[in-house]
């Protein structure tokens, strides 16, 4: 089981930290009885957007210690952590709007997963890969149209 959270509930401040830890145990030992392998991932760097989206990154401070809150609960556990909070590309950004991965930031995360966890990529080639990519975007933008429908009737239901 891979467990990624932090991001969202770093928005508390650290006031809110005792809290997290409090219930990210609870979910690790809810999840125990299934025998399951743990692996924790930690939250990601808000990264300073374009204009005019918000600045999230000047939550980076809170959000290292909810990232440092991870690592010491998959110690505590044996477990593998993929530590996304260093996770830095010198020339590129990661995200699409500061928060929410681009092309770059799902490249990088998914050699930092294979690396970490030891994984291999079954052989496959860059270019395999990136058609494995491209049908995956393929079946999200079928999923979305197919279960948000854009019609206003559809939405908001006034059809008699």
């Amino acid at each position: 089981i891979v467990l990624a959270y932090g991001q969202n509930e770093s928005f508390a401040g650290e006031a809110g930290l005792e809290r997290f830890v409090q219930q990210f145990e609870k979910l690790c030992n809810d999840v125990k009885p299934t025998g399951a392998r743990l692996a924790f991932i930690t939250p990601h760097k808000f990264e300073k957007p374009r204009a005019p989206l918000p600045d999230a990154s000047r939550h980076n401070a809170d959000l290292g210690k909810y990232a440092d809150a991870v690592k010491q609960l998959a110690a505590r556990r044996s477990a593998p952590v993929i530590d996304l909070f260093s996770l830095e590309l010198p020339s590129q950004s990661l995200t699409e709007n500061g928060m929410h991965f681009g092309p770059n930031g799902y490249a990088a995360v998914a050699n930092a997963i294979r690396s970490q966890l030891k994984l291999t990529n079954g052989g496959k080639t860059s270019q395999q890969e990136e058609a494995i990519r491209q049908k995956i975007v393929e079946k999200n933008m079928l999923f979305f149209h197919r279960w948000r429908p854009q019609n206003i009737t559809y939405l908001t239901g006034f059809r008699k």
